[in-house]
């Protein structure tokens, strides 16, 4: 009995995480807005996201430490073609989820155009394992300072979603950005975030959106091509979600 009511939990939490897209330490403090992320591992959300290098992560969900989350990604480009996969994975007793995923994107001038395929892997118990495939699309434009990108994340499913962010740098040391992002459901949430360099090895961010209302923030601390991120995320009902990575840039 205990463990079936545990596998209705995680089945629960599961789809709170379908309003929290965000299973990367740096989408986690900035909202899931990609246009102001510098991580590899944010090409799961976003196939036009171009980043170098790989990245190891852990995400404690709500604070729940039972059902940790552990993801790594790696993406290269040669000339204009970028190419980025990673998965994303929970394991406990009770139940398994996977989501490997594969980008191709290609970029032209200022234009950068992606589609990703995603596997959704999941089992409970010693019930079939349940799995099926999703596409994700992005389409990226930047002019001087200012970025645009538009963004169709899982279309096909019910944790699908559809955003419009925009980015704009501030000074030299910073970046703005909002988003609107329409769910599957029909809701609509607002969102802003923020990206600022204070120095050659330290980075911070924010975040806030409205439905639900969450803040987040986070911290970047690199030294040559290595990066260290931390990151938190309030939740209206639920505890803080907390998230670690560990990042190499080439």
């Amino acid at each position: 009995m205990l463990r079936a009511l545990l596998a209705l939990c995680l089945l629960l939490c599961s789809g709170l995480m379908a309003e929290v897209l965000e299973l990367s330490p740096s989408a986690n403090a900035l909202a899931g807005i990609s246009l102001l992320s510098d991580s590899v591992a944010d090409t799961y959300l976003s196939p036009a996201q171009r980043v170098n290098g790989c990245s190891c992560y852990y995400i404690r969900p709500f604070g729940m430490g039972d059902i940790p989350f552990y993801g790594i990604a790696t993406g290269f480009e040669r000339d204009w073609l970028y190419l980025a996969a990673g998965s994303a994975y929970l394991n406990h007793p009770d139940y398994q989820w996977h989501n490997p995923y594969l980008n191709l994107c290609i970029e032209y001038a200022s234009l950068a155009v992606g589609a990703g395929v995603h596997l959704d892997y999941n089992q409970v118990e010693s019930a079939e394992a349940l799995f099926y495939y999703s596409l994700a699309y992005a389409a990226r434009y930047r002019y001087r300072a200012s970025s645009l990108e538009l963004r169709a994340y899982k279309p096909n499913l019910p944790d699908g979603e559809y955003s419009l962010s925009l980015a704009q740098d501030v000074l030299e040391s910073g970046s703005l950005g909002l988003a609107l992002v329409k769910e599957k459901s029909g809701e609509l949430c607002y969102k802003t975030a923020v990206n600022a360099q204070l120095n050659n090895y330290l980075k911070l961010y924010g975040s806030w959106q409205n439905n639900p209302a969450r803040f987040g923030a986070g911290i970047n601390c690199n030294y040559a091509k290595w990066s260290l991120i931390y990151s938190l995320r309030s939740h209206p009902r639920l505890s803080m979600s907390q998230a670690f990575a560990l990042e190499y840039s080439w």
